[in-house]
């Protein structure tokens, strides 16, 4: 009976740098043989991050408890379709300079690229928990689109964000400010009306990302069931190391800072810093229970690939797949610890599963005992196979209680003991008004008894009459 672990998995973003955590988590999936909405209970994406999240979550159309794509399929979307979102256009940095011009990719084709993969479904529908993060560009606030729904989760968790279409999360979740349009979504978040609509601008994740670890974190903690232990994954899409000597750096224009000059652009930089502080005060709450795989590239390296959102050329992209697999090479033995933790917590999921079934059907047959004396000998016998971790010479009848009671994990143990607790007074109070019933109606008993003739037994010979005097016998 293993403590049970809940299990966050985090994607950061990357605009098509994406296809390097899906190659991760296909690598998961390779090593332990299973899907990644299996392995993971909280599942959290923002920018591209999102377009990862709503893959592997989403379900099948054959199967709605299976999910629709492998990471492996996943990732061959990044490749197959990249270049025809981020088409080749030298000028489009340079229209966004000039006054009354834009160098925007057109969105059509990735919102295209989404309907076909996801159509209606909305948030309510996936695998998951999931949470998409998104910036209010009216507030420039932080948004987490989320799905808490279903078996078992928090109903005090609000469902807002349940009716909007996992399509229209992720391109709200992807729209970074220098490559895609910001776009109105809508979303219908009271079920009893539903003609009341709330519309929504938002920008890219990717503005807040850095606490991404962190929020995922603070949800688990509320999600997971009490005593869990909270196992975190985090992956990176890949930084580029500055390597810059201080003369380098006094050099720098105020344009290079803004255009990425040897990977030291301000945005990028204040990111990864806050990230990487982040990361360590995780660290120090979480310990071994936080992996993190993310990859630093050499500019000066010829094979380095351009760590731009958009360039999706297959050159390119062959470069980012090498990133992955060094990546992957880098961290073989902390994603082999990984896949055992991920695998073992598989493992007691099924059992808690087996657990849940056999404390509903004991509980059904505590409800249904009659008499206390009856439900105590009941519970005894729980709680002796439930503990007992011996082989016991178990007698037929009672064979099923043995089999549901020794499968319980001690969380179904204590909750039984709290509903026979409950069940056992009742009966008891009731038994004790019905004696003092019986009691009452006796004392009248007595007055209103009278008494009985002895009743006479046909198997005793009645005594024979005595003969008168001067009487012949017959």
């Amino acid at each position: 009976m293993s403590q049970r672990i809940f299990t966050v998995l985090t994607i950061d973003g990357g605009g098509i740098r994406g296809l390097m955590t899906a190659r991760l988590l296909q690598e998961i999936e390779d090593r332990t043989g299973k899907p990644i909405s299996e392995l993971y209970d909280l599942i959290v994406g923002s920018s591209t991050g999102s377009i990862v999240v709503g893959c592997l979550t989403a379900p099948s159309k054959d199967d709605p408890t299976k999910p629709r794509y492998t990471a492996k399929e996943t990732m061959d979307f990044y490749v197959k379709d990249g270049e025809t979102v981020f088409p080749p256009d030298r000028y489009r940095q340079l229209r966004h300079l000039l006054p009354g011009m834009n160098g925007f990719f057109d969105p059509t084709a990735f919102e295209k690229i989404l309907d076909e993969q996801l159509g209606d479904l909305t948030m309510s529908d996936s695998l998951n928990y999931i949470m998409i993060a998104g910036t209010d560009m009216k507030k420039f606030r932080p948004v987490w689109m989320s799905n808490f729904k279903d078996k078992g989760k928090r109903e005090d968790f609000t469902q807002k964000w349940e009716s909007l279409k996992l399509k229209d999360a992720i391109r709200a979740s992807a729209s970074a400010p220098t490559v895609f349009p910001a776009k109105y979504i809508y979303n219908h978040p009271n079920k009893n009306n539903p003609a009341a609509q709330e519309r929504h601008a938002f920008l890219d994740g990717s503005l807040f990302a850095s606490t991404i670890a962190r929020r995922a974190y603070t949800q688990a903690k509320k999600l997971a069931t009490e005593g869990s232990r909270i196992v975190v994954t985090s992956l990176g899409t890949g930084a580029m190391e500055p390597n810059l000597t201080p003369d380098q750096l006094n050099q720098m224009s105020m344009l290079d800072w803004v255009r990425n000059a040897r990977g030291a652009s301000i945005f990028n930089v204040s990111v990864e810093m806050t990230m990487q502080d982040i990361m360590n005060d995780l660290r120090e709450e979480l310990g071994d229970d936080l992996y993190r795989f993310n990859v630093t590239v050499d500019p000066d390296h010829p094979d380095c690939p351009d760590m731009s959102l958009t360039n999706a050329k297959a050159s390119n992209i062959e470069k980012l797949l090498k990133i992955a697999d060094k990546m992957i090479d880098t961290h073989d033995e902390q994603i082999d610890r990984l896949c055992e933790v991920l695998l073992a917590r598989h493992h007691i999921e099924q059992q808690y599963e087996i657990s849940s079934d056999s404390f509903v059907k004991l509980t059904e047959m505590l409800n249904g005992c009659e008499t206390s004396t009856e439900l105590g000998k009941l519970y005894a016998f729980i709680v002796q196979y439930a503990n007992d971790d011996e082989e016991l010479k178990v007698s037929s009848k009672n064979q099923e209680i043995y089999e549901l009671s020794s499968s319980l994990q001690p969380l179904h143990i204590k909750k039984l003991e709290g509903i026979y607790n409950v069940h056992l007074e009742a009966l008891v109070d009731a038994e004790v008004q019905e004696k003092k019933m019986k009691s009452f109606w006796s004392r009248f008993n007595i007055f209103a008894k009278k008494k009985q003739p002895t009743p006479k037994n046909d198997n005793v010979p009645s005594k024979p009459e005595k003969k008168q005097k001067g009487q012949k016998p017959r």
